[in-house]
This record gives structure tokens, sequence and C-alpha cells, in this order.
């Protein structure tokens, strides 16, 4: 989401632009989509408690719970201050 924020990104991407590459990824045989479950939205919940975090980063804890629920230990990103608060993954990046 971040990728089309022109607060953050000088050259943030238009929504058109984002879209298409989300199409293009849907149509690759290796990537899965995942979907958040209970378990994941009760860890994104105690994180979210334990880290002290605001509500501006509910996203990134709903996200890091659901690729941990999912045993993804590697996350590519252009924030990878973002998930280093979570101390399971190895942030990379982009």
């Amino acid at each position: 989401h971040i990728i089309t924020d022109e607060n953050r990104f000088d050259n943030a991407m238009s929504m058109k632009d984002a879209f298409a590459i989300i199409e293009e990824w849907a149509n690759l045989e290796n990537v899965i989509f995942l979907y958040p479950d209970d378990f994941s939205f009760m860890r994104s919940k105690i994180w979210l408690s334990f880290y002290k975090l605001g509500r501006n980063r509910i996203n990134d804890a709903n996200m890091a719970a659901c690729y941990a629920q999912n045993s993804i230990s590697k996350i590519i990103t252009a924030k990878p201050e973002d998930f280093e608060v979570f101390e399971i993954f190895t942030p990379i990046s982009y």
C-alpha cells in the first residue's frame, strides 16, 4: 500500500500502475496469496499491545502476523524498519 503514498516516496506509483503489478504477480505460478485467520488476527492484537504500536501500524502488525502464521521469515520491503520491531523477520530492503 505504501508504494502509492506520495508522502513516503518521491516517485510514488499511481494506483493504476500498482494494480498492474498486482495483476502481473497474481498470474505467476510461484506467488501464493496469504489471508489472515483467527490465530494471526489474535497475534496481531497481541503484538500491537506488546510492542506499543499505534493505529498507524495496524496494517503492518496484521501483515506480519499473517506472514508469521505462514512460516515466512524474510520480507522484501521498502521500509525494513517497519518489520524489525517484530524480531522474527529478516527484512530486506528493495
